[in-house]
């Protein structure tokens, strides 16, 4: 009689210990979700993307890195474009150069003289200090520089209004900053791109477009609502 009981003691004891070795089973690890912001490439437009490649809204800005409208929209839209729409996958971000200004060449060529990754940084650098490079410029400097061959005006405009000084923050010297500003490969690439962008019908910045599709927003307030509507 004691071992009949002793057998039943066990097999009421077994569920317990499958439920014992279940809890302490370890739980499977969520998958790694992928860092968006940190996926940057260059385009075969010669732009530059943040965040998914295959995001189903592609936003494009077509901007001048001295145009004040363009600064305003980086400064106060940029951070919730990224944290609320590139972040998720759901849209990527590329940002492509449009000369409006005449120090915009110079600044179009040391943007592309970062390695990729910092491209985004230091854009938005000389956005974040951009009413202060602007001060500097006038029409006394534009004169001078403008007597200059048309290869060595980049360069000059960008040493004039600080933006060497401001690349070091970047790791490249002055001594590689002024390599690319004289480079007139670099430059004709540039050159090219923006004429591209002249021809697909770009006129004036910031210049948006999603899919393709080009239309009219200067500011984060007139951008958002149209990236919702198109599903964001």
């Amino acid at each position: 009689m004691r071992r009949i009981l002793g057998f039943a003691a066990a097999a009421l004891l077994l569920p317990v210990a499958a439920l014992a070795m279940h809890a302490k089973a370890p739980a499977r690890p969520a998958a790694p979700q992928t860092n968006w912001l940190g996926v940057v490439a260059i385009t075969p437009q010669g732009g530059v993307r943040q965040g998914n490649p295959d995001a189903p809204l592609a936003l494009v800005e077509y901007g001048s890195r001295s145009c004040p409208t363009c600064g305003r929209f980086a400064n106060e839209g940029v951070a919730a474009l990224r944290a609320n729409y590139v972040a998720t996958g759901k849209v990527s971000y590329e940002y492509r150069d449009f000369w409006v200004h005449p120090q915009d060449p110079g600044l179009s060529v040391l943007g592309h003289c970062v390695p990729t990754a910092s491209f985004f940084k230091l854009l938005d650098a000389m956005y974040a200090g951009q009413a202060g490079f602007n001060a500097r410029a006038n029409q006394q400097m534009a004169t001078v520089i403008a007597k200059l061959p048309k290869l060595q005006q980049p360069g000059e405009w960008a040493r004039r209004l600080g933006y060497v000084e401001l690349m070091a923050r970047f790791g490249v010297p002055a001594a590689k900053a002024n390599q690319c500003l004289a480079s007139q490969a670099a430059l004709g690439e540039r050159e090219r791109r923006v004429r591209e962008a002249a021809e697909s019908g770009v006129r004036s910045t910031p210049t948006f477009e999603i899919n393709g599709v080009k239309f009219d927003a200067f500011s984060w307030a007139d951008l958002e609502p149209v990236l919702k509507a198109s599903g964001a």
